[in-house]
This record gives structure tokens, C-alpha cells and sequence, in this order.
């Protein structure tokens, strides 16, 4: 199990107090098993995913947490809802937490995508800070949002035990803010369904006490793409 404490200089508490942060991605559904952009579009879980949900509240019920909040879109509400039954937390909705919006590209694969927007994609570069998706988010703009609201969350639940449910777009583009790296690189820092990072913002720093941990699945498949790193991305 990833457990090696590392510390980030980058983020510190904007209150000089201190926050734990649960980040919890939502569980599987049949969009993430066929590879598909989906960024605002609600999808239902799928078997596995009602199987994950079940996994994440049993996990949950002996993790102390002080609150839980949800991004308001339906697979991270049904995961936050097993978390909920099993803690007596009821779930926050926070805009914010949203998953990107891929636009005119929702629900396709990046064949599709390639396809059927060509001149997008030759355009499609980690470092190209212009990039949006048509008539969906601009990159720049997902990421200030997915900073910002964290930054709200870590001042208003000051020193309490937070868990977040939302997505991997979301985890990855924070913790590659708060690591000093580029959070356009989805692969660097992809995390898997129903997995937990563990973090801890402080007065002097950010502790990272897990990453991408997902050993409360036990032997619950997860998406079978994709082989993801137990430890910090460095």
C-alpha cells in the first residue's frame, strides 16, 4: 500500500491552519470501461462500479471524516451516497469539483475526436495554454476553477477531515498544481475509479500520506486500460 509520507512546498493553508483531504474519484461506469470523453454528460454506473460503491462506504465507515461533499454529477453523487449511508455524512454539492467539459466531443473516443475534429487535435499540446475543447472548457480556465474551489474547501472545512468525491480530471489537474507540475498531463497523473489520496494541508506545506490508493477494492476490477502508479507521480 502506497504510504511513504512526502511533503509539497507549493500549497499551504490559506487559513495558516490545517485541512485533511480525502479525494475520492467516483466509481466505474460503462463510459470509462469504452474509453469515452465524458466530462458533464451524467452516466450511470455500471456492475463493477455498483460493486466499487459498495466497497468505498464499507471502507469509509471506519475512516473518520468531519464532512463530505460531491461534485453534483450523478456517478460521483451514487458513489458519495454509499459513503453517506455508511458514515451518516450527508453529502455537499460543489459545483466546482465538475469534471472538465469536453463540448462537442462528449461521449466520443480520441479516434473519434481525432477524426472528427482534425485540426483540434493537431493542436492538442500539454503546454499549449490556449487549448479548449469546442464549445466546451478552455484548459486555463478548468484549471483556475478546480484550484480555486479547493482553495474554498480547505478554508471553509478548517481543521476537519474532509472527503471529496469528484473525478480524475479533477484530482489529477490539483495535485499537479499543488506538485509544480503540468496539469494538462492527464497520463502523469491519472487515478484510478474509487481510488483515495490521502492529503494533509498544513501552515508550512502539503504532506501526502496516499496516492491513487485503491487496496479497499480488494479483488473488484478496475479499468482494464490503464496501469496506474501507487506512488506520487515524480
Amino acid at each position: 500500500m502506497p504510504t511513504s509520507r512526502r511533503i509539497l512546498d507549493i500549497l499551504k493553508h490559506p487559513a495558516r491552519s490545517e485541512t485533511t483531504l480525502l479525494l475520492i474519484r467516483h466509481v466505474q461506469t460503462e463510459a470509462n470501461i469504452n474509453r469515452l470523453l465524458v466530462g458533464m454528460t451524467d452516466v450511470p454506473l455500471d456492475p463493477i462500479g455498483e460493486l466499487q460503491a459498495q466497497r468505498i462506504g464499507e471502507h469509509m465507515r471506519s475512516v473518520p471524516i468531519d464532512a463530505l461533499v460531491t461534485s453534483p454529477l450523478k456517478r460521483a453523487r451514487d458513489t458519495a451516497h454509499q459513503i453517506s449511508v455508511a458514515t451518516g455524512h450527508t453529502p455537499v454539492v460543489v459545483p466546482g469539483l465538475s469534471e472538465m467539459n469536453f463540448g462537442r466531443a462528449e461521449g466520443l473516443t480520441m479516434e473519434q475526436v481525432t477524426a472528427q475534429f482534425p485540426e483540434l487535435m493537431a493542436l492538442r499540446d500539454d503546454n499549449d495554454a490556449t487549448f479548449a475543447w469546442p464549445d466546451g472548457d478552455h484548459r486555463v480556465s478548468f484549471h483556475d476553477r478546480v484550484y480555486a474551489t479547493f482553495l474554498g474547501l480547505i478554508e471553509r472545512y478548517d481543521r476537519q477531515r474532509l472527503a471529496v468525491v469528484c473525478h480524475g480530471g479533477v484530482i489529477g489537474s490539483f495535485f499537479a498544481q499543488i506538485e509544480g507540475g503540468s496539469p494538462n498531463d492527464f497520463a502523469r497523473y491519472a487515478v484510478a475509479n474509487c481510488s483515495i489520496t490521502h492529503l494533509v494541508v498544513t501552515a508550512e506545506h502539503t504532506e501526502v500520506h496516499l496516492w491513487n490508493d485503491v487496496t479497499h477494492l480488494d479483488q473488484v476490477q478496475i479499468e482494464p486500460w490503464g496501469i496506474y502508479p501507487t506512488s506520487p507521480p515524480d
